[in-house]
C-alpha cells in the first residue's frame, strides 16, 4: 500500500473544506486506500495549529469536531518514529519533520501546499513532494 505524508497544511485544509482536493487526499487515507503515516512531532503541529485562536475566528467548527477528526488520525495513521534529524530546509527547521517522517516511514509522497519550502524541493532520496491536486491527478490516472 502506498504510503503518504500529508503537510499540516492539508490536514487542517481538509478538516476546515470539504470535497477540495485536501480533503479528497485525506479521505483517501481514511478509507484505507492509502496509508498516513503520522509522527509525535508532525501530530503535536497538528494539534497546536487547528486549536490557533486566529484559525478559529475565521473558521466554524466546534472543539468536539477538532477532537473526533485528532481522534480519527490517531486511530488510522500509521506511527512511525524519525530516528534521524535532517537539515534539508533551513528556512523553516519544522518542515523538516515531515522530511524525517516520510524517509522514515517509507513514504512515497508528501503532499503539502508549501509553495516556499517542500514544493519547490519535488523530490527527496525518491520521495515525490506534490500538491494536493498533483496528487489526484497522479492517482486518478493511476500513475500513483
Amino acid at each position: 500500500m502506498i504510503r503518504i505524508v500529508l503537510d499540516t497544511n492539508v490536514l487542517i485544509s481538509a478538516f476546515l473544506s470539504g470535497n477540495s482536493a485536501p480533503y479528497q487526499v485525506f479521505e483517501l487515507t481514511r478509507r484505507g486506500d492509502m496509508t498516513l503515516l503520522i509522527s509525535l512531532p508532525v501530530f503535536q503541529e497538528l494539534e497546536r495549529v487547528i486549536r490557533y485562536p486566529h484559525l478559529r475566528a475565521h473558521a466554524n467548527y466546534y472543539d468536539d469536531q477538532v477532537e473526533q477528526f485528532l481522534r480519527g488520525i490517531k486511530r488510522t495513521a500509521l506511527w512511525v518514529s524519525a530516528n534521524q534529524t535532517l537539515r534539508v530546509i533551513g528556512a523553516d527547521e519544522t518542515d523538516n519533520r515531515f522530511i524525517e517522517l516520510a524517509v522514515a516511514g517509507k513514504a512515497r509522497y508528501i503532499v503539502t501546499g508549501d509553495k516556499r519550502h517542500l514544493l519547490p524541493l519535488r523530490r527527496y532520496q525518491g520521495i515525490e513532494i506534490v500538491s494536493p491536486a498533483e496528487f489526484l491527478a497522479l492517482y486518478k490516472s493511476s500513475n500513483v
